[in-house]
């Protein structure tokens, strides 16, 4: 094409692609730390773009810092953690993460490799700021495991969840999801992917997720 026409079609097809991707409805926060709090940086993107290929609907993913507000923090429904060390949160983080969920999101928590002392301190942690509250292995009836597909009984990965008998708000996973995410290990470990994609599902109860740049509904 020639043209001014012809010039500007390149920024319109850039243009198209913001607003599509832009919109998209945000499933996940990866926090962000001073420290190593990317060890398999491909985990969110592979299961967002697996969770939007199965959903025939654009879906996406961001990072947000430890120090954004409690607002930001809510933009999307899940702020996952992974890591293999313990993270120096001050008191005010400590209790921006209990009004996270007090608010309503739930905290996906990794200890990425199944790293024990990541496991542990995370417990310890959980146990300062829900302490009427104790982790139980996700049971076999769990709504998550059935949420929007089913993850198979005999592939389900170990689950621990806080739960205030409405609903769970904190799970953790001792062992490993996110290096499936990472390697894009949709045959071998589907399971971890249905987990990731009923995470969202559970943590919404199946209510459309706000599309981002879109306005905020006070709460």
């Amino acid at each position: 094409m020639g043209g001014q026409g012809g010039q500007n079609l390149p920024y319109g097809c850039l243009a198209t692609l913001f607003l599509l991707k832009g919109k998209a409805p945000l499933l996940y926060h990866k926090l962000t730390w001073d420290g190593p709090w990317d060890l398999h940086p491909r985990d969110l993107a592979n299961l967002t773009r697996y969770i939007s290929t199965q959903k025939e609907q654009p879906v996406t993913w961001q990072t947000v810092p430890v120090t954004a507000t409690l607002d930001e923090w809510r933009e999307a429904p899940i702020l996952y953690i992974s890591t293999e060390e313990k993270i120096d949160f001050t008191d005010d983080q400590k209790e921006k993460l209990r009004r996270f969920t007090e608010r309503g999101g739930t905290i996906f928590f990794e200890a990425t490799c199944g790293n024990r002392n990541a496991k542990a301190w995370w417990e310890g942690l959980c146990e300062e700021l829900w302490p009427q509250y104790e982790f139980q292995r996700v049971a076999d009836d769990h709504p998550l495991w059935t949420a929007d597909v089913t993850v198979p009984a005999g592939r389900r990965p170990m689950l621990y969840g806080l739960s205030d008998s409405l609903r769970t708000f904190v799970f953790l996973a001792p062992n490993d999801l996110s290096c499936s995410w990472n390697t894009l290990g949709t045959t071998r470990n589907a399971e971890t992917f249905l987990v990731g994609y009923n995470l969202y599902a559970y943590a919404s109860d199946k209510q459309p997720i706000r599309r981002q740049l879109s306005g905020r509904v006070a709460p």
